[in-house]
This record gives structure tokens, sequence and C-alpha cells, in this order.
């Protein structure tokens, strides 16, 4: 029986001390054998169980977060407006539409979808809590353990990870869908250029070039917008480097992702849409027709309240444009409100911390283009932990707060 205990009791200060690392282990490897089961054999949405174990996390975060007090009241408040927002819009949908009837699963898939947005932030404050020193390392392994994955499916051409099945070129990691898979790689790119500006040694080039080559072998759109986009703020931005040498290096990671597009086959599948479909189907893959056919008809059909507080729930995400999902899901006070939230708490940079707001920049423009940047449960830990890198608050001589205290 004392050994019992004491077995209970080791388990318990493991868990308080490395609880961060525990749950991005356990989700990279349920996301990993969902990822598996979907591309194998088939997942439905409504058999997915990968959102059972964010639950439990979340529960549990909650609970530690409300015993440690790691939050600002006014942000908890915030929270729950979101949280109830999109039921207002269905319950007034109900009451001023005769022919409308809800259901069980229509307020689950409402709840559900608005828990997202909130899903990251609950996991930032209490993955701020955290002391350990190994947070970074697991963080760090799961990124260069996608990175090979991703490069061996490319040299043995595993049709497992492709990113686009066999329409066009493209391999992702372990994560169902392209856009998450963007969003992924996006957090794992700034996270290490960060590292190399603090720590210009030649071991950290060695993952930086790894996830580099995995993240452009994903195949889509957004990544080649984001590597132009970071190279154009390297170029602004970073003083530390001459103008020449900024030159150069813009102009290689131009030709280089010239090159990558030409020859993967990328451009000629879009020229084939261009002349087929016309530019803007190929800019931005259907959403157009997407916008006519969802989204302008759901806006005919609202009321005047619905611009303030949303009203949408046959489809989610409606556009697969994460400002425009916004705001037809939440409406202008809702979007307010979230950004009000994510910018106290996630981007809480301040403004010399130039890689932060560029992330957020990001996050915002790619988001609004590609989708499920905002909504993202796969990457709400590895978002929560990089914007918690970029805020310092890993360093242990900046913690007021211990998990295990």
């Amino acid at each position: 029986m004392h050994t019992i205990k004491s077995l209970a009791a080791k388990a318990i200060t493991f868990g308080k001390l490395y609880f961060v690392e525990s749950i991005l282990l356990t989700l990279f490897i349920v996301d990993a054998y969902s990822f598996y089961i979907d591309s194998s054999i088939g997942l439905h949405e409504d058999k997915r169980f990968s959102f059972v174990f964010r639950a439990v996390i979340e529960i549990t975060l909650l609970l530690v977060v409300y015993k440690k007090k790691e939050y600002n009241k006014k942000y908890v408040f915030y929270a729950l407006i979101l949280l109830v927002l999109p039921l207002i819009w269905l319950l007034l949908g109900y009451i001023y539409n005769e022919n409308l009837t809800i259901t069980f699963n229509q307020i689950f898939q409402i709840v559900k979808e608005s828990n997202k947005y909130i899903f990251p932030v609950i996991v930032f404050w209490a993955f701020s809590l955290s002391r350990s020193k190994h947070v970074l390392k697991v963080f760090e392994l799961i990124y260069l353990v996608s990175a090979v994955v991703v490069i061996n499916a490319f040299l043995t051409d595993n049709g497992l990870f492709y990113t686009y099945g066999q329409i066009r070129f493209g391999f992702k990691p372990m994560i169902a869908a392209h856009n998450e898979a963007t969003l992924f790689w996006i957090i794992g790119i700034v996270y290490q250029v960060d590292k190399l500006k603090k720590e210009k040694k030649f071991q950290n080039f060695i993952p930086f070039i790894t996830i580099v080559i995995a993240s452009v072998l994903l195949g889509t759109k957004a990544i080649v917008l984001f590597y132009l986009m970071i190279s154009a703020w390297g170029l602004i931005k970073v003083s530390s480097i001459s103008n020449l040498y900024k030159w150069i290096g813009v102009a290689f990671i131009f030709t280089s992702l010239s090159f990558f597009v030409y020859y993967s086959g990328i451009y000629h599948f879009f020229e084939e849409r261009f002349h087929t479909q016309g530019i803007l189907y190929s800019l931005t893959s259907m959403r157009n027709e997407i916008i006519v056919s969802r989204v302008i008809p759901t806006l005919n059909n609202w009321n005047w309240y619905n611009y303030f507080i949303g009203g949408y729930f046959q489809k989610l995400p409606i556009a697969e444009m994460d400002l425009v999902d916004l705001f037809v899901f939440y409406g202008g006070l809702g979007a307010l409100i979230y950004f009000t939230l994510i910018f106290k708490t996630l981007f809480a940079f301040s403004r010399d911390n130039l890689l932060g707001l560029f992330f957020v920049s990001q996050y915002i423009l790619i988001g609004a283009l590609a989708g499920h940047f905002f909504t993202s449960g796969t990457n709400a830990v590895y978002i929560v932990i990089l914007c918690i890198y970029l805020q310092g608050k890993f360093d242990s001589s900046q913690k007021k707060n211990n998990i295990t205290s």
C-alpha cells in the first residue's frame, strides 16, 4: 500500500512538473494516429476522437488555471461572451423564424466551433505557469520528427503523406488538413528564426534547414507566400546584416521558390486552373465561388442584429477564410472581442518584438486567405508555446507563479 501511494505521489509530482511536455507529446501522438487512420482507411468527422482528448485536456487546464488564478477576470468575461454569443443568434433565429428547428446536434456543433476560438487562450493561461526547462526541447523534437517524416515521405514517394493526393505536388506532416499543416510549419519556422537570431550556432542551422525543406515540400500557396513575406520582412526589419547580404538572401529565396514552384508542377497546375476557371478561382482555390454560393446568400438573409453578433450554422466554417468566417460566426462585435482577447493574451507582444508582430501579421493575413488558422485545434498548443517563448515567459526568472506551489 505504501508503495502504491509512493508511486501515485511521484506520478502527481511528475504531472505537475511536466504537464506541458506531457500534453504536447500526448496530442502529437493522438493527432498522428488520427492522421494515419484518416489517410489509410478514412475517418468521418462525427467519428474523430482527437477532440475528446482536447476536451479532457481543456477541462483539466481550466481547473489548473482556476486554482492558480492565472487569468484576468475581464478577459475571462470576453471568453464567455465568445462562447455564448452564437447561442444568442441561434435563439433569436428560432424566435423570428417559424420554420427553423433547433436540435441538440446543432447546439453542440456551435458550442464546439466557438470553443475553438477560446481554446488557445485557456492553453496560454495554463502553459504560462510552467517552469520546466524541457518544454522547448519537446517542442523542437516534435518539429524535427515531423520534418524528417515529411522528407522521408518525399524521398520514398509515400502516398500516405500526400498533401493533395494525386492531384498535385505536396507532402504534409502528420496533420490531416493542409491549411493547418501550413500554420504548423509557420510556427516552427518563426521559432527557428528567433533561435538563430539569438544563437548563431552551427547546430542550430541543422534543424532550421530541415524544417525549411519539409515546410516547402508541403506545396501550398500559403507556405510560398509566407516565405516571400518573411524575406521582405527580413529585408526591411533585420538591421544586423548588411544590405548586400540581405538582397543576396532574398534573391536566393525567390529564385529557389520559383524553381520549386515550376519544377514541382505547382505552377502548371494553377496555370491550367487560370485558363479554365479564371484568376480568382486559381488564386483563392475555389473560395470565390464559396463566397458567392454561401456567404452572400447568408448575409442577404440576415436581420439587423446579425451584423453585430453573427448568425450561421449549416456549414462550419462557411468560407474557409478566417476573417470571413469570424465575421459570419460572430458579427462585428464578436470579432472585436475576439481580437481584443488574443491581443491581450497570446499576442501581447511589445512594439520592439518585431518577429512576434510579424508572426501576428502572417497569422491574420494568411489565415484570412487560407483559413483554419483561428480555429486550429491541432495548432493551439504549438502557437501557445511559440507566443510564450517570444514573450520570454519560459525564462524561470520571470515567473511569479509555479504550478507545483
